[in-house]
């Protein structure tokens, strides 16, 4: 009894699939189909041979044509052997030069190529060949394919992906293609180089590389694909190029192969990636590689040498990093055409709140973390001597630190703002105070500074409001600018014999400051007691009393300059102040019409004779006299 079904239908990927049973005979039956696309599957039943067959022939032969616009595919099914027993079949196609065939027994993807034998067939097997076709260089110079446009570069000597293509668009014209799959064989002979000009479509939502496509990213692959969620990349891939995935914000799953060494800059800036993880190939991470992106937890492989500037900047949920001592660049690098290294590796990171850094480096390198206001637990390598400007910058919930023993050099506002810092030790070998360097640093009650310091630069602590002493080490000769300005508690400042230099504000607003030995202090610039708490003061060494020197001092009672110099002085240097007292033991080579503005002086005690004549300042009467001791009250 003969037996025929025959069914055809489109499917995404096998643009036509047909099943034919044939009968048990020894003539050929021949089937043939019109192929439109570059992807064929054509299947069909190889009968069983009944043990009890009358069948005697020692061949059977099946046939199979499938017709495309450029060939035509005769594939032949040819049995030998005995029925009774079983017999081997075997399955050749021919004129395939232009395709690759898959056969399909069964549901079952059995091999690869132009022939294929099948063993034993004592049963009715489904055989399904699947015809893909060839990407053909000599025929192909542009090709869209599964929604993708491809574009052949004969300098390169492969394919780029220059957009997406599809019959569905939005009403700005965009296609609305929400996956691509470059599939195992189309570019069997060549490559694809990448994606030219980046594929910003905002509907792309997955995407998938085989293992078998030859196949290399380029540069703004994926850029502002905001919609894409999953990616999985193909073995070979050796690098993640630069802005590969740049603002896809959606992005939460990628598969990377284990080829892949590099991540380059802005690879996955602003993307979605809540969790990575680096392969043991893995040896560099870009500059700004994972920045603004959604990242809870990095673990750093062992493999991984280098860590660009800002790579994991701004990543507002991660909350804690270990640096493996294998890297021995950590933000080392410089962006664009700089030649400024800027570091900045965990920079804004709101979360994180411990960071394990074993990395062999001697440079922490600058805005390391920068505005970390989570961070409490920092452990710094032994191999460290030098910690960059604003690298602890702004961490509000950082209490202590240990600084290691080799550090020399701690650039400016390394803790600025550090607001709960109370303990931080600064080692032997350091010589300079920078700038900013405590500013802002409202706990800090107590700091030793080492005798190697010889300078203190303008503002280095700046409203640590509870700072209670200090003691400056002997070689330091200037307090810079505002350096204690808002020192609110401080009692006790010790300076230097050797420092003879105050520079502008430098005590200013220091309310609880009532005394401070001036002896050795030569030079007094502008406002450097600027609503200071003193009360007393002796000044041995001056020679010029500057502007606003004791400005709005509300318990400054007595003043003293006791001195063989020349004294001048300039204007307001008592103004809006209490003063009730002043003797000078000095010659006075000028005074300010104003320098007694608005104060309270009552008596002023001449001991010297004078250089010029003042007169009817403020209400009170300069006389010029030759006694040694004279008195002179307000008028």
């Amino acid at each position: 009894m003969k037996k025929n079904k025959c069914l055809l239908f489109n499917i995404v990927f096998l643009s036509l699939l047909f099943s034919c049973n044939k009968n048990n005979n020894q003539d050929s039956n021949k089937t043939t189909s019109s192929i439109n696309s570059s992807q064929t599957s054509t299947s069909f039943v190889i009968p069983s041979i009944s043990s009890n067959s009358s069948t005697t022939s020692s061949e059977i032969k099946y046939k199979v044509e499938v017709t495309n616009l450029t060939s035509s595919i005769k594939c032949d099914i040819i049995g030998t052997g005995q029925y009774k027993s079983g017999t081997d079949v075997v399955l050749q196609c021919v004129h395939l030069s232009d395709y690759y065939v898959t056969w399909i027994l069964d549901g079952e993807e059995v091999s690869n190529g132009d022939v294929y034998k099948i063993n034993k067939i004592n049963k009715d097997y489904t055989l399904q060949i699947k015809l893909i076709e060839n990407f053909n260089i000599d025929k192909h110079q542009n090709y869209t394919y599964n929604n993708i446009v491809y574009e052949y570069s004969t300098k390169d000597n492969g394919y780029y992906i220059v957009g997406l293509d599809s019959a569905s668009k939005d009403d700005k014209n965009i296609p609305i293609v929400t996956s691509i799959k470059l599939v195992d064989h189309l570019f069997f002979n060549t490559k694809v180089l990448g994606f030219k000009n980046g594929i910003s479509n905002k509907y792309l939502q997955t995407v998938t590389f085989s293992d078998n496509v030859n196949y290399f990213l380029i540069d703004y692959a994926f850029k502002d694909c905001s919609s894409l969620v999953s990616i999985t990349l193909n073995k070979g891939l050796t690098k993640v190029p630069k802005y590969a995935f740049f603002n896809c914000k959606s992005l939460k799953n990628i598969n990377l192969p284990t080829t892949v060494t590099e991540i380059d800059d802005y690879a996955f800036y602003n993307s979605g990636l809540t969790s990575f993880s680096f392969t043991t190939t893995m040896t560099r991470i870009g500059n700004y590689a994972f920045s603004l992106s959604k990242l809870e937890s990095a673990s750093i492989s062992t493999s991984i040498t280098e860590i660009g500037s800002f790579a994991f900047s701004d990543c507002s949920n991660l909350k804690t990093v270990v640096i493996p001592s294998s890297v021995t660049n950590l933000g080392n690098n410089k962006i664009g055409s700089s030649t400024t290294t800027y570091g900045g590796v965990f920079a804004n990171c709101q979360l994180l709140n411990k960071a394990v850094i074993r990395a062999n480096i001697t440079t922490l390198n600058q805005n390391m973390f920068f505005n970390c206001p989570s961070l409490n637990q920092v452990e710094l390598p032994s191999s460290l001597n030098k910690i960059e400007e604003y690298a602890f910058a702004q961490n509000t919930n950082l209490v202590s630190i240990t600084i290691p023993s080799n550090v020399t050099s701690i650039g400016k506002s390394c803790f600025n703002s550090c607001s709960k810092l109370t303990n931080v030790n600064i080692p032997n070998g350091v010589t300079s105070i920078e700038s900013n360097l405590f500013s802002n640093c409202s706990a800090l009650e107590n700091i030793s500074l080492p005798s190697s310091i010889t300078s203190i630069s303008q503002e280095a602590f700046l409203n640590c409001s509870s700072l209670k002493s200090i003691i400056i080490p002997n070689d330091v000769t200037i307090i810079e600018n505002r350096t204690f300005k808002g020192c609110t508690s401080l009692t006790v400042v010790t300076l230097s014999s050797k420092t003879t230099r105050l520079s502008e504000e430098a005590f200013s607003n220091c309310t609880s400051l009532k005394t401070i030995n001036l002896n050795n202090v030569q030079v007094f610039e502008s406002s450097v007691f600027d609503s200071a708490g003193i009360e007393e003061v002796t000044l041995e060494n001056v020679s010029n009393l500057t502007s606003s020197l004791f400005i709005n001092t509300n318990k400054l009672k007595k003043v003293t300059i006791k001195t063989s110099n020349d004294v001048s002085f300039n204007s307001n240097v008592f103004f809006n102040s209490t003063i009730e007292e002043l003797i000078i033991d000095a010659f006075v080579s000028s005074f300010s019409s104003t320098f007694l503005n608005d104060s309270k002086l009552t008596t002023v005690y001449l001991n010297k004779y004078t250089k010029e004549t003042a007169s009817n300042i403020n209400g009170i009467n300069f006389l010029i006299s030759k006694a040694k001791a004279v008195v002179y009250k307000t008028a």
